[in-house]
């Protein structure tokens, strides 16, 4: 059933964002995989995909078959370590969760490495019980190259051959294979290690993107709990209150879920016997999260998929402690057992109901409508490229933050070359583009822009004037205009194309608790407001003004659109700064101006 559900319409989702980085990674030379200058992950699972893919194809459903596979192999490891901790119940309840798992099905029905990772975590497991039973050489090389294989496929497997190594500790015979076996494993690590650091100039500018907020220790466990249940809630909690009854059911999931694991953890522990075996699953289980939420107040470091290693540890707790019902009753056990299959179903079929960016859509509209000679502009360039290939060219959407706006500029001038039909892919990128300095500054040349849904991503064409010029522009001209002592507008330039842009170059000269906003008001002939855009007050590394110091120089680039007749009709903007809370209160502007709001004529008028 495990392997089925790994099967089954495996090729049904379109290809998500890091499964085309495997897809676009994995077909460099070996060379760049193994010496660490495409991504930070170790190179077991890269190494694995070269071979795999020219021999069976890069089609969705070939991509993550391996994933599939040989994740299947969890159902069969989890149910002989559950039968060896406790008896064939607990191996059984064991390999039927695990083969269930939402969370275990998610992630080996993708072109990732999580799903392999869990596997090899449990077959070291395995190999080092079978090496305290029976030590022997070859059971000690056998932990060793699953340990080392494991590490060098995802960082987190540390924890496995951790628990590992203090499971197979303790017989003195053969006690030097058993040592050497852990020596191999960490020279395995080091030497990644070293190859990591000496090629950090090709991975120390990668853009890696955690969540916005740090996810404190309580919603790291309900995260945590929910998600192995079956039942996720998200790393950052349901949000605001008035909770609805599904909310309030996936609570109870997760309550339900921590009290049944701390119990099979305290029941394991109390078996005679088997105490050793018993702390190394609990360790196991609750060791890889607890570390990484520890990461957290350093670096914001929290998901779900960084805990994967621990899933099938906890699976055997939570068989542990539906197998303890049967002292009360059989049919309660049962019961249990079966809320808890209940739930794994539930949690998968929604998950494969939840919607999705259908890039196949993407593709039958560009085969359609675009040429060899349009530009797309993918915000994944390798998702997009993955879809689009052979329809037009295909360039990574020049990312924005982090760098200056000319570096930026200059970057989408030479992706757009002598195009003059420009596709964003999607329209927005509010990621590595948060203020659309792309879109704006390819508005501002663009003679024309058409935008609309499809498939669930939106997406755009631009079409460019007759020798448009992309890159940085003009340059602003000078003024002084000062918002509250906080925020000071020492340059801007307004146009009007398709839309009207807006650049202003800011300062911080003051210290605020606040985000702020600018906002940019299209006015008529009479001063009353057209159209507007409000945006947030965002430096090159993505920090609001509540986290930028005093002296930091801001460029913004803002479009504002609105129907040809509208922006025809606009003779000027005004521009202003307000606080996010407080209910928009706006910053007093010095010189002063009726509405806190500074006039500037749009180009032209």
């Amino acid at each position: 059933m495990g392997l089925w559900l790994r099967l089954y319409e495996l090729d049904l989702r379109p290809l998500w964002v890091d499964e085309a980085f495997s897809w676009h990674d994995y077909r460099q030379p070996l060379s760049l995989i193994v010496g660490a200058r495409l991504n930070v992950h170790p190179p077991a699972f890269g190494t694995g995909m070269y071979a795999w893919l020219p021999l069976a194809g890069d089609s969705e459903f070939a991509m993550r078959l391996p994933a599939a596979l040989v994740g299947a192999l969890v159902v069969p490891l989890t149910w002989r370590v559950g039968r060896d901790l406790a008896d064939g119940w607990v191996g059984l309840m064991s390999a039927s969760l695990i083969a269930l798992s939402p969370l275990a099905l998610i992630y080996a029905r993708e072109a990732r490495m999580y799903s392999i990772l869990m596997t090899l975590a449990m077959a070291a497991f395995v190999a080092a019980d079978r090496f305290r039973r029976a030590p022997t050489g070859r059971s000690a090389v056998t932990f060793g190259l699953l340990a080392a294989t494991a590490t060098l496929t995802h960082y987190t497997a540390a924890a496995a051959w951790a628990v590992g190594c203090f499971r197979g500790f303790g017989p003195r015979r053969a006690l030097g294979w058993w040592i050497a076996a852990n020596v191999l494993v960490a020279l395995a690590g080091v030497a990644w290690a070293m190859i990591l650091l000496a090629n950090r100039d090709a991975w120390a500018n990668l853009i890696w993107l955690p969540w916005a907020a740090q996810t404190t220790p309580p919603r790291a466990l309900l995260d945590w709990a929910s998600a192995f249940a079956g039942l996720p809630l998200g790393p950052n909690g349901p949000g605001p209150r008035p909770w609805t009854p599904s909310i309030w059911a996936r609570l109870g999931v997760a309550i339900a879920y921590i009290v049944a694991i701390a119990s099979g953890a305290i029941l394991a522990l109390a078996r005679p016997g088997r105490r050793q075996a018993a702390l190394s699953i609990v360790l196991l289980a609750f060791g890889p999260p607890i570390a990484i939420a520890a990461i957290e107040p350093i670096r914001a470091t929290w998901h779900i998929r960084f805990a994967l290693v621990a899933l099938p540890a906890a699976t055997l707790l939570l068989a542990i402690a539906i197998a303890a019902l049967r002292r009360v009753a059989s049919s309660i056990s049962l019961v249990a057992l079966a809320c808890a299959l209940g739930v794994a179903l539930i949690g998968f079929r929604e998950a494969k109901a939840s919607p999705f960016d259908d890039w196949r859509a993407v593709a039958r509209v560009l085969r359609a409508e675009a040429t060899p000679d349009d530009v797309v502009l993918g915000g994944v360039g390798s998702l997009v490229e993955y879809y689009v290939r052979g329809i037009a060219r295909v360039e990574q959407r020049p990312v924005a933050i982090g760098r200056s706006n000319d570096e930026t500029l200059n970057d989408l001038a030479e992706r757009v070359g002598s195009a003059t039909i420009v596709w964003l892919v999607p329209g927005r990128d509010p990621l590595m583009d948060p203020l659309d300095v792309v879109g704006t500054v390819l508005g501002r040349g663009a003679r024309a822009r058409n935008e609309r849904d499809i498939g669930g991503t939106r997406i755009s064409r631009i079409v460019l004037s007759p020798g448009a010029r992309i890159g940085p522009g003009p340059a602003l001209s000078p003024l002084v205009a000062d918002f509250g002592g906080i925020v000071r507008l020492a340059a801007a330039r307004v146009e009007r194309a398709i839309s009207v842009g807006v650049s202003l170059a800011l300062t911080m000269i003051g210290s605020t608790n606040d985000d702020l906003k600018v906002f940019v008001h299209l006015l008529d002939e009479r001063g009353a407001t057209l159209a507007q855009r409000d945006v947030f007050i965002i430096d090159e590394q993505r920090r609001m003004t509540s986290a930028v110091p005093i002296g930091q120089q801001i460029r913004l680039e803002i479009a504002v659109e609105a129907p040809r007749e509208v922006i025809d009709a606009g003779r000027a903007v005004g521009i202003g700064v307000y606080r996010e809370a407080n209910g928009g209160e706006r910053l007093p502007l010095t010189p002063p101006a009726p509405e806190h709001r500074l006039t500037l004529r749009v180009d032209g008028d």
